[in-house]
């Protein structure tokens, strides 16, 4: 996953005036186990701060949009790159096929919880200006 910086800093000098977004990034998990092993609740949450942490080093990144919020029935033979897939469902859901929360979810919730949302200020209710971002009401 090293390469991750150096490729989203490669891209930015190919359109240093366009905007540029991570449309859609997420982690199959199915099963506890150690972070270093591929397809485990805690590698998921893992690869999720680490992704994040990328990303918000990248000031000039406009977002980043974590895929999917639940896991999902996929095409026959999808395991999603887990070694231990259960084919035909996507897991790298945030909440599992029966509505239950995976680690993961509270780790996605603090980093964004964390984040500054920004709006041009002629945008934002005065109730809201300099307040630390824009929340809508």
């Amino acid at each position: 996953m090293t390469e991750l910086g150096p490729f989203l800093d490669s891209l930015r000098s190919c359109y240093p005036n366009k905007a540029i977004i991570v449309s859609e990034f997420g982690f199959d998990a199915n099963r506890t186990g150690p972070a270093s092993e591929r397809g485990t609740y805690a590698y998921q949450s893992w690869a999720i701060a680490y992704h994040l942490r990328v990303f918000a080093a990248r000031p000039w990144l406009s977002g980043a949009i974590y895929f999917t919020l639940k896991d999902f029935a996929s095409r026959a033979g999808w395991d999603g790159g887990n070694p231990h897939g259960r084919a035909p469902f996507g897991q790298n859901g945030l909440i599992d096929l029966s509505g239950r929360t995976k680690p993961a979810f509270a780790t996605i919730a603090s980093i964004y919880h964390a984040t500054v949302q920004i709006a041009p200020a002629s945008q934002a209710p005065a109730s809201r200006v300099g307040t630390g971002g824009y929340f809508p009401p």
